[in-house]
């Protein structure tokens, strides 16, 4: 938790990349950058004033922006990382940027206010614009020390628990960042998964070999903690070692939960015994310049000694109308560090009380806070969800930077998500000539080998939804419609699965399967969404006597399966998003099996548990009541103390 005082700046990369990996987390920004073939990547540092974290292996910078006002309008950003504002232009630092991209910002409480106080004090569009100007200064920062925009591409993480929609609005703000090219997004437990691949093959090391030497695969059931500066996100997986030596698999096997309980919630608790110990009332912006040694202090010294080395701290700081100056305590400590603990391993240990697990990986920063690590091993061993503390993988000192390496081996192993997020396909029967199946010398199922002259083809689009490059994908056909049509007549669309073990050809741009090796599972009805168009007003297509009107299909798979319809009024191809029509349907009444389709898609039934931030049983509240009623402190009974309410972490009680 320590960090270095020696300012590292290493030497700039010489020419361009391959790739440029970024993990943006609540409280800091790692980046770094590799070449086809490299064994690892390399740090992109040079930040302004940069410090090499420990533990961290990676530089990181904190993701802070400074903004300069401006009398005429919004704020300028300035500067990004570690750069200090200058006081005497009025500059203005906003941190942890990142609270304003994550599905449920409310739940981070004060951190939440301070962002958006931010963002109305410096007339701001809105408060994701704070975000917005961070990763440009990230993306030009990136840039710059690698010579130019990556080559094959830019690979970001984002929580494991982003769905399609908020997976394509983090791709769209980084190409208004700055980011050109391909922009793949991964989830961050995959990448600690990846990251941590050899412990893992080093544990199940024999039991693995024993399968490989009867010839089959060998698969481990892991969980996978995140445990971050602002949430902790849990997920199970299989990981799959194949026996033909390709890259392990990883199948998510449950919904992953995911809180707002990180290491970041101990610095806000800080706060809270501040407030009631000193005797200050000061606007949002100047308490939280007047904390912010105090913060820095508790983050650095008193956190990461405790309890081990921690006794009683008298503050070297004197506080503008204070008393005395400010000691805290080793009750202060319990009551600050231990109700956090007890409720990440309690959510934890709910959410996996049905299950054993073969291993635990743990990630993250607040995974290194001092009292985790022995509270959760103990808890899944009292739970019986691992047997043993081995069965538990925790390397101090990179976990914090475990997701760049986990995006940089991804580089080297693109194959490893092929089949992991959701995957369907959307068909259409066709008929396709006989001399196309000789020319390719096909072997023809016998269903399909009855026509003799044509077979039926089911004529795909492959879309990769959450987390997996260049999220969904759409398809353009077409339907001839007789000329002299009253209304747009035409068949249902048929959503299938193609049967496992099917041959999968291509022909040209198509990707398609025999009708016979195709498993239907719902059927789309678009003659009412198409009721309207005007069959007059289509292009004339080139058989004699018909009309052409093309469509844009593209699918979504979250917890409905949707599918997108999109056209021109005049029927002609679409060219981009300009002038079309468009229509989102959902496909109800699927016909899917309860178990999970491995290798298909990801179950509509995996949805995020999210959880809000309060702590169920907390011993703070009544210890800074204690505190305030103390002799020698002023009564703070008038002040707003931002301290989540147990029943809603989107409400703030007064104290």
């Amino acid at each position: 938790m320590a960090s270095s005082s020696t300012a590292r700046h290493p030497r700039r990369i010489a020419g361009r990349v391959d790739w440029i990996c970024v993990d943006l987390g609540t409280g800091g920004l790692r980046m770094g950058c590799s070449n086809e073939g490299d064994e690892d990547c390399k740090e992109i540092a040079n930040y302004a004033e940069a410090q090499a974290g420990t533990p961290s292996l990676v530089p990181q910078a904190p993701s802070d922006i400074i903004y300069e006002p401006n009398d005429e309008g919004p704020a300028e950003p300035v500067a990004f990382g570690y750069a200090r504002p200058r006081k005497s232009r009025r500059q203005t630092v906003v941190s942890k940027v990142k609270i304003a991209l994550l599905p449920d910002p409310e739940s981070y409480g004060y951190a939440h206010s301070l962002l958006v106080h931010a963002s109305d004090t410096l007339r701001l569009s809105s408060v994701q614009q704070i975000p917005e100007d961070f990763l440009r200064f990230a993306v030009a920062h990136a840039t710059k020390e690698c010579g130019g925009q990556p080559r094959k591409g830019w690979v970001f993480s984002v929580p494991q628990s982003y769905g399609i929609e908020e997976v394509r609005n983090f791709r769209a703000l980084i190409k208004k960042a700055g980011g050109i090219g391909n922009i793949y997004i991964h989830g961050e437990s995959d990448c600690v998964t990846y990251a941590n691949l050899p412990s893992i093959q080093d544990i199940i090391g024999e039991a693995r070999e024993l399968a490989f030497k009867q010839g089959r695969n060998f698969s481990v059931t892991a969980g996978i903690f995140d445990l971050g500066a602002g949430t902790a996100d849990v997920t199970t997986s299989e990981i799959c070692f194949n026996v033909d030596g390709t890259p392990p698999t990883i199948t998510e096997r449950r919904a992953p939960l995911g809180f707002a309980i990180g290491g970041d919630l101990f610095d806000i608790r800080f706060i809270d015994v501040l407030r009631a110990k000193l005797s200050i009332d000061l606007p949002l912006e100047e308490e939280q310049t007047l904390f912010e040694p105090f913060v820095d202090y508790f983050h650095r010294r008193s956190k990461p000694r405790w309890p081990t080395t921690f006794e009683e701290e008298e503050y070297p700081f004197h506080v503008p109308g204070g008393k005395e100056r400010f000691v805290l305590t080793v009750e202060d400590m319990v009551c600050i560090m231990d109700p956090p603990i007890d409720e990440t391993c309690q959510r934890i240990g709910k959410h996996l009380s049905e299950l054993r697990l073969q291993l635990v990986v743990v990630s993250g920063g607040n995974s290194e806070v001092p009292g985790m690590m022995p509270r959760l091993r103990t808890m899944l061993k009292e739970k019986n969800i691992v047997s043993a503390d081995e069965q538990v993988i925790h390397l101090a000192g990179q976990s914090s930077n475990a997701v760049i390496h986990g995006l940089h081996y991804w580089t080297s192993h693109p194959q490893l998500v092929r089949g992991r997020y959701a995957r369907v396909t959307l068909a259409r029967v066709v008929k396709r000539p006989r001399k196309e199946l000789a020319r390719l010398r096909i072997q023809i199922p016998a269903q399909d080998a009855e026509e003799p002259d044509f077979f039926d083809c089911a004529e795909r689009i492959m879309t990769q939804g959450d987390l997996v490059p260049d999220g969904t994908r759409t398809v353009d056909i077409y339907y001839d419609i007789d000329a002299d049509a009253e209304k747009f007549d035409v068949r249902p669309i048929v959503f299938c699965i193609p049967n496992e073990g099917s041959q999968e050809y291509t022909s040209g741009p198509c990707v398609w399967n025999f009708s016979s090796e195709c498993r239907p599972v719902g059927m789309l009805d678009i003659m009412p969404t198409l009721a309207g168009i005007d069959v007059a007003a289509l292009r004339r297509g080139p058989v004699k006597g018909q009309r052409r009107c093309w469509l844009r299909l593209g699918a979504q798979v979250g917890m409905d399966i949707t599918i997108k319809v999109a056209w021109r009024s005049d029927g002609r191809k679409p060219k981009d998003e300009i002038g079309l029509c468009s229509s989102t349907l959902t496909l109800n009444n699927l016909e899917l099996p309860n178990e999970g389709l491995v290798n298909e898609f990801r179950t509509p039934i995996q949805q995020r548990e999210s959880c809000n931030s309060s702590i169920s049983t907390d011993t703070l509240p009544g210890h800074l009541d204690r505190l305030r009623k103390a002799p020698g402190t002023r009564d703070l009974s008038q002040q707003t103390i931002l301290t989540p309410a147990p029943s809603s972490s989107s409400e703030y009680i007064t104290l």
